[in-house]
């Protein structure tokens, strides 16, 4: 991977996570006034967003790139994300979006991309 794709692609690694606190936040606001199913649908579109995330550190870990993210704990909330859904438990689903996913991402910034000291 040349090093203008490197950059391109960490930076549409830190658009998106930027953009993921308030796509939460949306999710949250959805739950509040019981519009399920377009709670639903951005779970949906924030999983694949996870996946892109995770396909993206992947890359970079094959370049000998590695982060400091915390992708992985967020894929553990989401393992709960999914079961409150399936058991409807909407309270469950709020607090783990608010008080668990959240802080998560807002921490993003703090996130970087270090070479592999060879």
């Amino acid at each position: 991977m040349e090093q203008v794709q490197i950059n391109e692609l960490k930076n549409s690694y830190y658009e998106y996570i930027a953009k993921i606190p308030q796509g939460l936040q949306t999710i949250i606001n959805l739950l509040v006034n019981n519009e399920l199913e377009k709670v639903f649908n951005s779970i949906a579109d924030l999983a694949e967003g996870i996946e892109f995330l995770l396909k993206v550190e992947q890359a970079f870990k094959e370049q000998g790139i590695f982060t400091n993210s915390r992708i992985a704990e967020a894929i553990t909330i989401f393992k709960n994300l999914n079961d409150s859904l399936a058991n409807e438990d909407f309270i469950l689903l709020k607090d783990l979006v608010e008080y668990e996913l959240i802080p998560i991402f807002s921490s993003a910034s703090e996130w970087v991309f270090q070479e592999e000291v060879k």
